[in-house]
């Protein structure tokens, strides 16, 4: 009969060796996190994508739109800030889409930017100002059908003479939608699937459809205004 030579404490160093490095071999890669300073301004980044073999971020700096990219998520360089605006454009609270080759970041004061590489950025059209002075506060994006759509808020109120539904087919050139023929009620989010735009309001309990983001259909949401 042999005898076992490994003591009981060499036995419990094996067994803790093993497991420790099982344990490495086997952790959750997102349990590490290295973190990156990307400028002593302080930006308010809100929004980030990955597209064209790079990320970018979006937000607001003072009155302006930020932007930074990056290709690895390591590395950042900033695009546009308060410093650096993108041909003056009052961008602010920006938020980045990524969508058929292109990214779109659109405003909160109603500007819309446009780039295929995440370093070189257009300002859109998408009207700052409509006919009755009223500025279109952009919210949420989508793409689908073959364009580009951007819901808001118009500033002046909902009355019959402002729209809050922008559509683009490249990202650059903008025309004014409207989700109701009496009234533009401000919407918050747009999808697009199965053939279908669907738009939200925020607590009014209306929904908004179209199959071509040129017309739309209101709807109730069964239960009446929401808080």
């Amino acid at each position: 009969m042999k005898t076992n030579l490994v003591s009981p404490f060499l036995q419990a160093v094996r067994f803790l060796t093993v497991l420790i490095l099982s344990s490495a071999a086997y952790a959750d890669p997102l349990d590490i996190w290295a973190t990156q300073q990307l400028s002593t301004n302080r930006f308010g980044l809100s929004s980030i994508v990955f597209g064209n073999g790079c990320y970018v971020a979006a937000g607001s700096f003072s009155d302006y739109g930020t932007i930074v990219s990056s290709e690895d998520g390591y590395n950042w360089t900033v695009r546009a800030d308060g410093y650096t605006s993108i041909q003056g454009a009052p961008i602010w609270g920006l938020k980045v889409n990524f969508a058929n080759g292109r990214f779109i970041a659109i405003s909160a004061w109603g500007g819309t930017v446009v780039s295929t590489n995440g370093t070189n950025w257009t300002l859109g059209s998408a009207p700052l100002i409509q006919p009755s002075f009223a500025h279109l506060d952009l919210y949420g994006a989508t793409y689908g059908g073959g364009r580009f759509v951007a819901v808001g808020q118009p500033e002046s109120g909902f009355g019959s003479t402002v729209s809050n539904i922008v559509t683009s087919a490249d990202g650059v050139a903008w025309t004014l939608r409207r989700s109701h023929p009496t009234e533009a009620r401000t919407i918050v989010d747009v999808a697009y699937g199965a053939g279908t735009y669907a738009a939200i309001g925020p607590n009014d309990g209306f929904t908004y459809t179209s199959p071509t983001a040129t017309t739309w259909t209101r709807r109730s949401i069964l239960g009446g205004q929401f808080d």
